[in-house]
C-alpha cells in the first residue's frame, strides 16, 4: 500500500518558516477548490475553498514555495502525516488529537488538467452530496 496525495490548488498565504532546531522545515497553505457537474454537464465551483497545511523540509522546496506568489496555482505531491496535538477545554483538561497534514516531496506551478478519472469522482462525489 502508498501513502502518495496529489493536490492542486492556489498557495493561499506567504510561506511561514521555522529555523528551530536540527531541521528546519516550512509550512505551505494550499487552497483547493472543490468542482463538480451540475445536471446539464457544466462544471460548477463550491464556494468555499478548503485549506490544506503542506510541510517543507527540503531546502530547495522551501525556496522554489518562498518565491511562489500567493495565488499562484500548484500541484503538490507528497505524503499523509499525523501529528499528535494537544488542546485545553475551558475547564483546562487537556485533549489531545491527531492533526493531519502533507509532507511534500514535489511542488510544481503551472497549468494541470484534471484526469477523466478525478472528473468522474468528483461527479460521483457531487451525485451523493
Amino acid at each position: 500500500m502508498t501513502n502518495t496525495v496529489t493536490l492542486i490548488g492556489n498557495k493561499s498565504l506567504e510561506v511561514d518558516i521555522y529555523n528551530e532546531g536540527e531541521n528546519p522545515f516550512a509550512v505551505l497553505s494550499l487552497a483547493e477548490n472543490k468542482r463538480y457537474r451540475d445536471e446539464q454537464g457544466n462544471w460548477q465551483t463550491v464556494d468555499r475553498a478548503t485549506f490544506h497545511d503542506i510541510l517543507l523540509f527540503d531546502d530547495k522546496l522551501i525556496k522554489q514555495a518562498n518565491n511562489l506568489k500567493v495565488g499562484a496555482l500548484i500541484k503538490v505531491t507528497g505524503s499523509v502525516i499525523y501529528q499528535k496535538k494537544q488542546f485545553f477545554k475551558e475547564d483546562g483538561s487537556p485533549v489531545s488529537v491527531n492533526q493531519m497534514s502533507i509532507k511534500a516531496h514535489k511542488v510544481e506551478m503551472g497549468t494541470f488538467s484534471t484526469s477523466k478519472a478525478l472528473n468522474k469522482h468528483q461527479d460521483k462525489e457531487a451525485a451523493n452530496a
